[in-house]
């Protein structure tokens, strides 16, 4: 069995060294091309950030305009109501996807983006209330009933 001599190992690893510095060389960890695929892939996030954040502002803007309605029947209040659990149930889906963004937030990734879509997000909730208060809540309230009646003659 042959004895590696101290020279022998200092030999072996300088050819390692020369070896995983060429390697690094050769195949970098962080070369253009992947920093412009991952500048892009943030791109894309924020694109569709942008997109889900008009489809929420344009639906809130839907639920508002239904809020003044007020002849609404039985079978209309029961729609309403679907309309409401559907519109809660998005809600939730959304803020749990958002809480995954939290990490992108603290890294200062697509802040601006993320925290409109945060507000839109809050938008959604508010015009789910709002609808939830219109045609449940306030119409037993006789003051509402009033006003109503009174902005109906104007």
């Amino acid at each position: 069995m042959e004895c590696l001599t101290e020279k022998d190992k200092i030999a072996a690893t300088v050819n390692e060294a020369k070896e995983v510095s060429f390697r690094e060389k050769t195949h970098a960890l962080t070369t253009d091309e992947q920093i412009n695929s991952f500048l892009d892939k943030i791109l894309e996030f924020k694109q569709l950030l942008h997109k889900k954040t008009t489809e929420i502002e344009t639906f809130c803007e839907k639920l508002e305009a239904l809020t003044w309605f007020n002849k609404i029947d039985e079978d209309s209040l029961k729609l309403l109501n679907d309309l409401i659990a559907a519109t809660r149930d998005w809600h939730n889906t959304l803020v749990r996807q958002f809480l995954k963004m939290n990490k992108l937030l603290e890294k200062g990734i697509a802040t601006k983006d993320i925290k409109s879509f945060k507000h839109a997000i809050d938008d959604l909730r508010e015009s789910a209330d709002d609808l939830e208060s219109v045609f449940f809540h306030l119409p037993q309230n006789h003051d509402f009933q009033e006003t109503t009646k009174e902005l109906q003659l104007v």
